[in-house]
């Protein structure tokens, strides 16, 4: 178990942003548009699907249309057309237009949410805007 958890560590530190999303939708990352399910941005550029497909991952901006089942994000703009049901957010902003029907958690990023956030929130010195929050924790 705790080989396991090292591998869950290190591959959380490679990793900028990685999304998956419940069907199939659109990342548009830095003005390029890719159809697909999962992405993945580490320091060996852009995934889609297993796919590399863009080395360039300068200045960070993301758009993603469709539901999306969760966000990991490290650095990074990234703006949502649709619903999340979990967001991690270490720094960058985060903006959902649908609701958030899992948790929040932002060390020094910023959440913005079009609807309500049915989970718990929780920050350290970032911000979070929505219609309605259910639960909200301080550290």
């Amino acid at each position: 178990n705790l080989m396991k958890k090292e591998n869950e560590y290190a591959q959380i530190l490679t990793n900028f942003v990685k999304c998956i999303l419940k069907k199939t939708g659109t990342f548009t990352i830095n003005g390029k548009s890719y159809s697909g399910n999962n992405m993945v941005i580490n320091s060996n550029g852009v995934s889609v699907d297993g796919y590399n497909l863009q080395t360039d991952i300068r200045n960070l901006n993301i758009e993603i249309n469709g539901d999306i089942e969760s966000i990991d994000n490290t650095v990074g703009n990234i703006t949502v057309n649709g619903s999340v049901n979990k967001i991690d957010s270490t720094t960058g902003t985060i903006n959902a237009s649908g609701n958030v029907n899992g948790n929040i958690n932002t060390t020094t990023g910023n959440v913005k949410v079009g609807g309500t956030v049915n989970g718990k929130v929780t920050t350290v010195t970032g911000n979070v805007k929505c219609e309605k929050i259910n639960r909200f924790d301080f550290r």
